[in-house]
């Protein structure tokens, strides 16, 4: 946001990976901590294979970890992106679990107990959160919205592509403005279509994966040679940024994520791409 490292970015990354590890990285933590300290007594009965494998898991997860440390230092790490790194805890984690039960260690017991209700409450969660993530009472206040809602819109979105079509006789494309919801754009289509991410046409946006790969770099010849002229059907954003674009741009309605979010879905007729980058506020948090 140009206003350089904040130290909150580094003090808060290590326990927000505890805290989206859950009961796991914990374990996995206090496992490390007791194997360590059987290594080093001889007699412990840690034999060999047992510690080569905690060591395997360890140099495994801790680069990860580490790498992100130093991102840090220059960004905010949203929390998902060292998940990888906890992948190998789930091992470590079941031994903790497993000794807590033959050992009759109380606090490996209660950890394992944790475990398994988190596991179970996961579920049940995204079972009871389509009855409220709508409500303002709750929506407003937790980010549901980032565990469900895009369906909708990708319904919404498929049904507009088969409208272009038929109205226009050339397959449809469909395509975002953030790589996310592009990419959840795709997920949640029928047949997880190629989608297209318009990020780089916003003033002051930069450029995002999708432009790394021909087949879905917009700038690259032989993809702007297979969508020109094709119509579009175009998720998020107001009409003036599409209509640099495309010769029209029709609304087919808008699809509630949140509470006090709506996001618009447009078809746009014979795509031509932007001449340059448009300087276009979001306005997708109104009512219908």
């Amino acid at each position: 946001d140009g206003g350089g490292w904040s130290p909150l970015w580094t003090l808060e990354y290590l326990p927000i990976q505890l805290v989206s590890s859950g009961t796991v990285g914990v374990l996995a933590i206090i496992a490390f901590a007791k194997l360590w300290k059987r290594r080093v007594i001889v007699d412990s009965g840690v034999d060999g294979a047992t510690w080569r494998s905690v060591r395997y898991a360890a140099c495994i997860a801790a680069p990860l970890l580490a790498f992100y440390l130093l991102v840090s230092f220059f960004t905010r790490v949203e929390g998902n992106w060292p998940v990888g790194a906890w992948i190998t805890a789930c091992p470590l984690a079941g031994w903790a679990i497993a000794t807590g039960v033959r050992e009759r260690d109380r606090g490996l017991r209660v950890g394992g107990v944790a475990t398994a209700l988190v596991a179970i409450a996961i579920p049940a969660i995204f079972v009871v959160l389509p009855l409220f993530h709508l409500k303002e009472r709750f929506g407003l206040r937790l980010p549901a919205h980032r565990l469900m809602g895009f369906r909708a819109i990708a319904d919404t979105a498929a049904e507009a592509m088969q409208r272009a079509e038929d109205e226009t006789g050339r397959p449809a494309f469909a395509m975002g403005v953030t790589y996310g919801r592009t990419a959840l754009l795709s997920f949640y289509l029928p047949g997880q279509p190629t989608t297209f991410c318009a990020a780089r046409y916003r003033t002051g946006g930069s450029g995002r994966q999708y432009d790394l790969w021909p087949h879905t770099d917009l700038e690259h010849p032989d993809t702007h040679a297979t969508l020109a002229g094709r119509p579009g059907v175009l998720v998020q954003w107001p009409e003036a940024f599409w209509e640099h674009a495309f010769d029209t741009v029709t609304p087919v309605g808008t699809v509630q994520r949140k509470p006090d979010q709506f996001y618009p879905v447009w078809i746009g007729t014979d795509y031509r791409g932007w001449d340059e980058p448009v300087s276009v506020s979001e306005n997708c948090r109104r009512r219908r």
